[in-house]
């Protein structure tokens, strides 16, 4: 879910390249608003992808998003160095349209938010949820066969 507001702001960012000034900054404020509802699920993937390497995992994947802010201001800056033109804005709203889109399917088509094999103890016959001392909830793994 969390990657449908990428196309939701790749629509309003679509949208706004092609109408006036006034409505544009609506646009990118609601876009801008839409960002921050993927946080709920971002914030909990790791969890449930991996959760004794959960912090690892977000300190991972949050390098490598934060490369984008390394790199989005040099970008813009190559195209706008001739002028800051319709054409060369357009250039750079199409690429983060695209970037949000490619982000979308490959989360759509890879993305998974299911314990991964190698995030499991498969020493041990129990996993337990939430913390010992407060009687957190111990369940049996079963094997592939469904047994126990």
């Amino acid at each position: 879910m969390s990657s449908l507001t990428y196309l939701s702001q790749t629509v309003i960012a679509w949208i706004a390249a092609h109408i006036s000034d006034n409505l544009r900054e609506t646009m990118f404020i609601v876009a801008a608003g839409l960002n921050g509802c993927h946080f709920s699920s971002l914030k909990s993937t790791h969890v449930d992808m991996a959760p004794d390497f959960a912090g690892t995992l977000y300190g991972v994947t949050n390098s490598m998003a934060g490369v984008s802010g390394l790199i989005a201001p040099q970008f813009a800056a190559y195209f706008l160095n001739n002028g800051h033109t319709l054409t060369n804005w357009s250039i750079i709203f199409y690429t983060t349209i695209i970037v949000y889109i490619l982000g979308t399917v490959i989360y759509l088509v890879f993305g998974s938010a299911k314990v991964q094999d190698w995030a499991v103890d498969h020493n041990t016959d129990t996993i337990q949820l939430g913390p010992k001392k407060n009687g957190g909830e111990t369940f049996e793994k079963s094997d592939s066969t469904g047994k126990h």
